[in-house]
């Protein structure tokens, strides 16, 4: 069951699929961000929670052209599973973290150096085939998925199981309980 509260290795979903902004800026600040950094190697445990995305997300790049199978990155699972935990948490649905974080600060926190990056999030999905399904049918995160050029991945997924109808999007609608939490980060070195 640990797996259910706290994930491994993740442009967003909402609750009604609605398309957010598929790349995250950097962001120059002086806030200090900390890494949770998960201690785990590269390697996924089989059948787990996060090795199913990745499995997904990586049929889903072969069977529309993309051979180049993405690669576990620990720094991309522990700034997923960050903001996963933090989306949960904090009662947000959105790539800002409740500490204003983006995918790109939250990469750097964690050590990965990259050229691209990019990220989809997802919440209320209980399965990864229902996440990465969503994903598909959003243009924007199915884009990111189909992206040759990102060639690493991170998985960052949390379950809330006291979730309450208060998470607040960037929009500023109000929805849930989503109860699950997905985050996939790509990046390119």
């Amino acid at each position: 069951m640990y797996y259910l509260r706290r994930a491994l290795c993740a442009t967003s979903i909402f609750w009604l699929c609605l398309i957010a902004p598929a790349y995250a800026a950097a962001q120059t600040t002086a806030t200090t961000y900390k890494a949770y950094l998960p201690l785990a190697s590269a390697q996924l445990q089989a059948g787990s929670i996060e090795q199913q995305v990745v499995d997904l997300v990586n049929q889903e790049r072969r069977r529309n052209g993309c051979n180049a199978n993405l690669a576990i990155s620990p720094k991309l699972s522990a700034a997923a599973n960050r903001h996963s935990a933090d989306m949960a948490l904090h009662d947000i649905f959105s790539h800002t973290g409740s500490d204003k974080s983006t995918l790109a600060t939250r990469a750097r926190d964690a050590g990965y150096t990259y050229t691209q990056l990019a990220e989809n999030i997802a919440a209320g999905y209980k399965t990864p085939q229902d996440a990465v399904n969503a994903w598909i049918k959003s243009p924007g995160h199915h884009a990111n998925m189909l992206n040759c050029s990102l060639r690493e991945t991170g998985i960052g997924y949390y379950y809330q199981a006291s979730d309450q109808a208060n998470v607040r999007d960037d929009a500023g609608n109000i929805g849930g309980p989503y109860f699950y939490y997905w985050t996939q980060d790509f990046g390119t070195q």
